[in-house]
């Protein structure tokens, strides 16, 4: 009996220990469990996050090769540019070497007008003034040919020689006008009168080179 009484509280407390054991186990299980499933839960929200990351990963990539592709085509666009405006810069330069090249030969183009309009101005009046001379001579070799001039009277001989001195201030030519009136001053000195139409004789021909 006491056996039976000493075997079955043995058979009891291991009974008890063992049940004592497994609720021991079954806390910590679920303790491991919990952790596991919280652990789980984390890498989960890890991995979303993650996820999402290389999301915005991906579309910072594509919006940085898109950039890069703008700038490399704003980058040719400016190397374009800069060409076409060092072509521009070229051409203006070469433009405004042949406007002042233009300009110079326009300068020297109106320079040698003016040299021009002067030599026609200068042959118009020794072309007016050999004219008048030429006249000169007429009134004098004519009637003198002729015997016109012999026939004169005092007052006829007068005004040929006051048509004569108007004719010579009409020609402009200030050493005839010297030598006609030295003449006029001195009228019996021969060699002034051949003077005066030595200087008109001579005087033509040079007027007309």
């Amino acid at each position: 009996m006491t056996k039976r009484i000493v075997w079955l509280v043995v058979s009891c407390l291991i009974v008890l220990l063992l049940l004592s054991g497994c609720g021991v186990a079954k806390e910590e299980h679920d303790a491991v469990v919990a952790e596991s499933e919280a652990a789980q839960a984390r890498v989960a929200s890890l991995q979303s996050e993650l996820n999402k990351a290389q999301s915005q990963i991906e579309v910072l990539e594509n919006a940085l090769a898109t950039t890069e592709s703008t700038l490399a085509t704003t980058q040719d666009d400016l190397d374009e540019t800069k060409n076409v405006l060092a072509t521009s810069q070229s051409d203006l330069a070469e433009t405004e070497n042949t406007l002042a090249t233009a300009q110079s030969n326009l300068a020297e183009t109106n320079n040698n007008l003016i040299e021009a309009d002067s030599t026609i101005e200068v042959l118009q009046q020794n072309m007016a003034q050999a004219k008048i001379l030429v006249e000169i001579v007429n009134m004098l070799f004519v009637p003198a040919l002729t015997g016109e001039l012999f026939e004169l009277s005092e007052s006829e001989a007068w005004d040929v020689l006051m048509e004569w001195r108007d004719s010579v201030k009409a020609s402009g030519d200030p050493v005839a006008l010297e030598k006609f009136e030295a003449m006029m001053d001195s009228s019996d000195d021969d060699e002034l009168v051949i003077d005066f139409l030595v200087y008109i004789l001579t005087a033509i021909p040079k007027k007309l080179e």
